[in-house]
């Protein structure tokens, strides 16, 4: 906390933190990194998350939940809540990567709704349950280019566990692993890809191309107006800085204080050559600082967004 207040204080005047807030939502969850970062080498499961791909991480997973029976109970529980934590993640994981994915015909993605009609009405999608719930729908991307519906699973929701027969509750364990069967039924070419393979290389942590290829070259967009730099002569052609000392060490201290998981070890050297590649193919007349910011119409649905504009 001292760390990043001390960046604060350092930042110019003008710099609203909220839009530098929106650019580090990029980043992964810290629940996530973690697994990744500071998984032990003796943990089969969790170094599984650092070396190998999302297919090695669920045949561990399925192993492990096989042989709980065997440990002595003592033990059942903490291993209980370390495969519910690995399931989870790895749900997330796939699902996210399944959405990013379908582009193709035949790619398939899986979405949720929350079904209660009581409360809500009759839903008026397909529905296998007849009270309240959580339904489960797998889509597919025809030669059309349209999304067709294929299966549609439910599961009904319960008391909670402290309860309160009030609250219609699903249990999340239950849905991660029907989650992971059906993406390992219709989402199968996922398994192949190393964990976090969008996020990261085996380099930290300049290896955290979600870090390099984004969240940096974003920083830089929105902070570089605010940084005063000098005039230099290129050849005969006087030009400006690119590169302000204070920027680069800014977006350093920032991203170590904000992030100590991806960015502890990041060096101003490795900050300034990302920004250079990103400037390479970057265009000249992309928007800069606040005008990142500016809500402009989703070309598909017609709504106005303010994320940072790539």
């Amino acid at each position: 906390m001292k760390r990043l207040q001390a960046v604060l204080e350092r930042l110019p005047r003008d710099v609203e933190y909220t839009f530098v807030r929106t650019i580090l939502a990029a980043l992964p969850p810290v629940r996530e990194t973690a697994v990744w970062v500071h998984a032990a080498a003796t943990e089969e499961i969790l170094a599984a998350f650092n070396q190998g791909t999302y297919g090695v991480v669920d045949r561990l997973l399925r192993r492990h939940e096989a042989a709980l029976v065997r440990l002595p109970e003592n033990e059942r529980e903490p291993a209980r809540a370390l495969l519910d934590s690995v399931r989870h993640t790895l749900a997330q994981l796939l699902l996210a990567e399944a959405h990013a994915k379908a582009k193709a015909p035949g790619d398939c993605w899986i979405e949720r709704r929350w079904v209660d009609p009581d409360r809500l009405g009759p839903p008026s999608d397909p529905c296998p349950l007849s009270g309240p719930g959580m339904v489960i729908d797998v889509w597919q991307l025809g030669r059309d280019r349209r999304a067709h519906r294929l299966p549609v699973e439910g599961i009904a929701a319960g008391p909670p566990p402290w309860g309160d027969r009030r609250i219609p509750w699903v249990d999340p364990v239950a849905l991660d692993k029907r989650y992971l069967a059906l993406l390992r039924k219709y989402c199968r070419p996922l398994f192949r890809f190393r964990v976090g393979h969008e996020w990261r290389t085996r380099r930290a942590p300049s290896g955290w191309r979600v870090l390099t290829r984004r969240v940096i070259p974003q920083l830089y967009d929105y902070l570089r107006p605010f940084y005063p730099v000098r005039r230099y002569t290129a050849g005969r052609q006087p030009s400006r800085g690119k590169y302000p000392r204070a920027l680069l060490r800014d977006i350093r201290d920032l991203l170590a204080a904000e992030r100590p998981d991806l960015a502890a070890g990041l060096t101003e050297a490795q900050v300034q050559a990302a920004v250079q590649r990103y400037l390479e193919s970057a265009p000249r007349d992309r928007p800069l600082g606040k005008v990142m910011f500016q809500a402009s119409p989703n070309p598909t649905t017609g709504k106005h967004t303010t994320r940072p504009r790539s």
